[in-house]
């Protein structure tokens, strides 16, 4: 609806005049007549202005959250404190309690490491160094010298600043990053930096092979360790005393490297001296700042002897910490911001406007919106649409498992009351709304699930070495007749059960996965991702391609390479009989012609730092929304119903139907699902192979919506059998039912 607000002033003030006149009871004159017309004139312009907007496209909406992400660096410049994910920038002026987007200017990079130098504040990218001037608010790239790939680390010696980079060295520039020279004389490998920092006057640098101290500004270079000392990623310098990460162990240097020495703290009660596994380093000029994988943050503070105090996060991955004005923040792979409390107890998440941003997979119901991450156990719910995010984790694994979906498909999936996980630590199912979970799976060697499908009360789920098949809600596993084959997917489609291989293409079976036949005919690529259908149509989504089958898989063809996207196809939805694709590096794809064309709906969604289309890894349907998982921008929501693409059905006219089934095929009782998209009058019925009726399920006016219906097919003889929805104007619908006894 248009306000008075949003009118031109000029008509602003004729509608004032004309009701002002109206209310005053005044007569109205032949001037305002003339404004009449005039009003009526510019109301009409007004509309071929405002109009177009309600037919525009919809656009994709980011969720607010799930809050967290994976945090590559911290930076200070005062009170302000930037958080560096895998995707962005944040920025927090109260302690970490809550963050906001502060990247204006990056693009196409992410930037992984911070220093300051004066009122400037440098970070280093993946390709190329940035500088802010305004505390991080902004950016602008000041080089993009092509050697300076993968920057991880910028330390300032005097006026002088210098990066490391995994490939090519150590560069230094003497112009404020205007310009860089390769400082890599004496390094033995040039690959593999890792890290560097400054004491004093000398800079030492850190790689997979040793640590370097130049004395010189990088002229030359010389090793301080064995070779023995490898695999070093993060020094830090307090005052006089030199700390390393080396592998799993920390190290001591009190003579400008020149020795190094194991023992850090003296024997403590709290068994630091044992830990394995460090991660992250911070120091100042009295304490050092340590952070070990699975034994919690320390810190060691200068004395006669570093004293050891432990800070908390036992069995925590702490990445990166940082301190501030009020306490500590670390820095968690995939977890995002945790804050200092009270105690050691007290380590809050602090994520609020920090997006996660690589989201594996999303489902919607009635439960709300669920989302789990791309790396370790990181389980969200929403109740609100997104607003507000809780942790959905009980009864999973600690930290490290599992992870959803590395390396093939993760997926979260409704069924019924129930949803099932897939994830590397196997089958979970949870029975109260994804509050907590329990493992279907844990008695087996070979567990990691890659996919799940119920067909009637059968379970089915993908794994390494199989599908493994349960007919007691989960209780047992068998393998199928697809033994030692890996599968990623299993999808049933009316009388058939399709299982994809992630190497292997697709198997298909028509007595209930007892036997099954090899169906890639057409196919140019044999690691299935995904599986769709409309009708007779059958859609198949691999690494590289989009695939359709009109002949139950017998043959197929590509019918993306033409459209732009013959990439890897990662999920697919359907609404309707209008078909979403998701793909790597290149957003959502739709079809409302059952394939033969297709257009991408990526507006809203933005590029990502790398001037790419996002990159989708689960879709999912509530009602005519569309939801989306991405890789580095969380999730996000549409209208898919929206005049740009509409929903249609095989005559091509807008279709106002759909019909699904459960289970399929029928053991006695199915639950039809049909929607209409507005209220009309609608028959539905069964009716035999050659087309007499057997049963009225409904016959009657239906509002706009979903409505179930049952049949109950108990007396009948087993066969194949029709349900036929059909509105006033002629719309058909029909799903084949195969019924066994």
């Amino acid at each position: 609806m248009v306000s008075f607000g949003d009118l031109p002033a000029g008509i602003f003030c004729v509608v004032v005049t004309i009701l002002s006149a109206v209310m005053s009871k005044r007569p109205i004159t032949h001037e305002v007549v003339q404004m009449k017309h005039r009003i009526r004139f510019a109301l009409l312009v007004l509309l071929v202005q405002v109009l177009p907007h309600a037919d525009a496209v919809a656009q994709w909406k980011q969720l607010n959250g799930p809050g967290g992400g994976s945090i590559a660096a911290f930076g200070r410049i005062g009170r302000r404190v930037l958080a560096a994910t895998n995707s962005r920038v944040f920025a927090s002026t109260d302690g970490g309690h809550h963050w906001s987007p502060s990247d204006s200017g990056v693009v196409g990079n992410w930037i992984g490491c911070f220093t300051v130098a004066g009122s400037s504040i440098f970070g280093g990218a993946d390709s190329g160094v940035y500088e802010s001037l305004d505390s991080g608010a902004s950016w602008s790239m000041i080089s993009s010298d092509p050697r300076l790939l993968n920057v991880n680390a910028i330390v300032l010696l005097g006026s002088e600043l210098f990066v490391s980079c995994a490939q090519n060295g150590v560069f230094r520039s003497l112009d404020h990053g205007l310009t860089w020279s390769s400082v890599s004389q004496g390094l033995r490998y040039r690959d593999g930096m890792t890290c560097l920092a400054v004491s004093d006057t000398t800079l030492f640098a850190g790689s997979d092979s040793a640590i370097f101290r130049s004395s010189d500004h990088g002229n030359s270079w010389t090793t301080t360790t064995p070779s023995s000392f490898n695999n070093i990623t993060a020094l830090a310098v307090s005052q006089s005393d030199i700390f390393a990460i080396r592998g799993d162990g920390l190290l001591h240097s009190t003579n400008n490297g020149n020795t190094w020495d194991s023992t850090v703290a003296p024997p403590d009660t709290i068994g630091f001296s044992q830990l394995k596994g460090f991660r992250a380093l911070v120091a100042d000029d009295t304490s050092l700042l340590v952070a070990s994988k699975g034994g919690g943050l320390y810190k060691l503070s200068r004395s006669e002897q570093w004293g050891v105090s432990y800070l908390g996060l036992f069995m925590q991955y702490t990445d990166v910490v940082t301190p501030t004005d009020s306490g500590l923040l670390i820095g968690r792979d995939y977890r995002g911001v945790y804050r200092s409390g009270r105690t050691v107890r007290e380590w809050p998440q602090s994520n609020d406007g920090l997006t996660s941003g690589f989201e594996r997979c999303v489902a919607v119901g009635d439960f709300g919106i669920l989302t789990a991450g791309a790396g370790w156990s990181h389980f969200a719910r929403s109740t609100d649409d997104g607003l507000h995010w809780v942790p959905s984790d009980s009864g999973l694994p600690p930290d490290g498992i599992p992870e959803i979906g590395v390396g093939i498909i993760g997926s979260i999936i409704p069924q019924g009351q129930s949803i099932y996980a897939c994830t590397d630590d196997g089958l979970y199912r949870s029975r109260d709304s994804g509050v907590s979970w329990s493992s279907l799976t844990s008695e087996l060697i070979y567990h990691s699930a890659y996919g799940f499908a119920q067909v009637d009360t059968t379970l089915f789920f993908c794994t390494y070495d199989g599908l493994y098949r349960s007919t007691d809600d989960g209780l047992t596993w068998q393998l199928t007749g697809l033994s030692n084959k890996s599968i990623g997917t299993f999808t049933p489609i009316g009388p058939y059960l399709f299982a994809g291989g992630t190497e292997t293409g697709l198997y298909r079976s028509s007595d209930a996965g007892a036997t099954w036949k090899t169906v890639n005919t057409g196919l140019t690529n044999l690691e299935i991702m995904c599986m769709t259908s409309v009708g007779p149509h059958l859609f198949l989504g691999t690494y590289d391609g989009l695939f359709r089958s009109d002949d139950n898989g017998d043959h197929w063809a590509n019918i993306s390479a033409n459209y732009g996207f013959d990439t890897t196809i990662e999920t697919m939805a359907v609404i309707g009989s209008t078909v979403f694709v998701g793909t790597v590096a290149r957003g959502v794809y739709v079809s409302t012609d059952f394939g033969s064309s297709w257009k991408s709906m990526n507006e809203g969604m933005g590029m990502t730092s790398h001037g790419k289309e996002r990159s989708i890894f689960n879709l999912a349907v509530r009602g005519k929304e569309l939801y989306a998982a991405t890789w580095g921008a969380g999730i996000w929501k549409r209208d898919a119903t929206d005049r740009s693409v509409p929903i249609t059905s095989n005559s091509g006219e807008a279709a106002t139907i759909a019909l699904r089934a459960l289970p399929q095929p029928s053991v006695g009782r199915t639950s039809f699902t049909l929607t209409s998209t507005r209220r009309q009058h609608v028959e539905v019925v069964i009716t035999n192979i050659l087309g007499s009726e057997v049963s009225t399920l409904y016959s009657g006016d239906l509002d706009a919506g979903d409505h179930t219906f049952n049949w109950d097919a108990a007396a009948l003889s087993s066969g194949s059998y029709l349900c036929v929805a059909r509105t006033a104007s002629g719309e058909t619908k029909t799903l084949s039912i195969p019924f066994v006894h």
